[in-house]
């Protein structure tokens, strides 16, 4: 009776270990892909940003509001630190790709690229602060200047995406990366060419098989109206 009452003790053990062990796992798992979701959150206010400007912004700041426009609606807690303190990733410092259709990099589309883009943002801040020493307004270079050196983690210059400044392995992979330290979400204006690509080629398969489908059936109409028109004539002629 005893023993009876000890393995089934255990056994419940066992299953409540287990039952925890999953509900961890599975909690993990939650807050792993909620912190994907507002990172995401960040890349998407980035490629409004860079829609509007043609360039990436300089700080967080920007994206919170720019010309009366707030392309990002908050700072968002990284759930996996409890914290407002995703990790900015300066453009060029990535130390992924971003990964076009079928998880292929975008290495082989043709475009201006990101190198383009950052002269363009370069160009944009030189003329920014032209602009400003020819008004002779030092108050608003500095302001400018602080601007530049704003964000999240301190990050100065044009913003490109961002990583969790959680450590240790992750459950869910971020293009391949399995830890938290090699998270990144990135937004490259080439994704938008690549759709544009797509979509273009699919508009052109389109309206060339539209195309051979007119010209069949105007094959088609032409045959049968000029058989109609010589039987006509045939049967005219005693």
């Amino acid at each position: 009776m005893l023993l009876g009452l000890i393995v089934a003790i255990a056994i419940i053990l066992i299953a409540l270990s287990v039952a925890a062990s999953k509900a961890s796992f599975n909690l993990r798992r939650e807050r792993e892909a909620e912190s994907v979701r507002r990172a995401n959150q960040y890349v998407l206010a980035i490629r409004r940003y860079y829609a509007k400007f043609k360039h990436y912004p300089s700080s967080i700041e920007q994206l919170e509001g720019t010309n009366n426009v707030r392309y990002l609606r908050q700072q968002y807690v990284d759930p996996l630190t409890g914290k407002a303190d995703y990790r900015l990733i300066p453009l060029g410092q990535n130390k992924t790709t971003v990964m076009g259709f079928f998880g292929e990099p975008l290495g082989g589309v043709a475009s201006t690229g990101l190198g383009s883009a950052a002269g363009m943002q370069a160009s944009n801040s030189s003329n920014s602060n032209s602009a400003t020493s020819t008004s002779g307004s030092s108050t608003s270079s500095n302001s400018t200047s602080s601007q530049m050196g704003s964000g999240l983690s301190g990050t100065t210059g044009p913003i490109m995406g961002v990583g969790s400044n959680a450590t240790g392995d992750s459950i869910i992979a971020v293009n391949g990366q399995t830890t938290y330290e090699t998270w990144e979400f990135l937004y490259d204006p080439r994704l938008e060419q690549l759709k544009l690509a797509a979509t273009m080629n699919s508009n052109t398969g389109s309206t060339n098989a539209n195309a051979l489908g007119n010209s069949t059936g105007s094959s088609s109409t032409s045959t049968s109206t000029s058989t109609s028109s010589t039987s006509g004539q045939t049967s005219s002629n005693p």
